[in-house]
């Protein structure tokens, strides 16, 4: 009697055994043919040059934002100022911080307020 037992034992061991090989082979297949599936295409010279191309525009558009002047919202007053320039009114500015504070609380209020709203006329 207790030998029958201890043979399947070994028996369910080795199916419990058996069946986490074969998950785990499942799981390595279905990870390289994802792998496999999801790769993109190489980049061709074509496309490589498009890219060479936008990075160019995007820094030219950006180094034109840090470093001209230009009006953001001209009915509202707020202009788009060098770093530098900006960096130089900040620290002039903040030698007061109480002043400072009041006045960007200000200017944070007048660039961000909110048009009137509509009344509606189903109410």
């Amino acid at each position: 009697m207790n030998l029958g037992r201890c043979c399947a034992d070994k028996v369910q061991v080795a199916a419990y055994i058996a069946g986490i090989l074969g998950t785990l082979l499942i799981m390595v297949v279905l990870v390289d043919f994802m792998h496999r599936y999801t790769r993109p295409a190489p980049i061709t010279e074509s496309q490589a040059a498009q890219r060479r191309k936008n990075l160019a525009d995007v820094r030219t558009a950006s180094s034109n934002e840090l470093h001209t002047v230009a009006w953001r919202d001209q009915a509202k007053g707020i202009a788009r100022i060098p770093i530098e320039r900006a960096i130089e009114l900040t620290l002039n500015e903040w030698k007061d911080p109480v002043a400072a504070r009041t006045n960007l609380i200000s200017r944070a209020d007048k660039a961000f307020a909110q048009p009137p709203a509509k009344p509606n006329p189903y109410e």
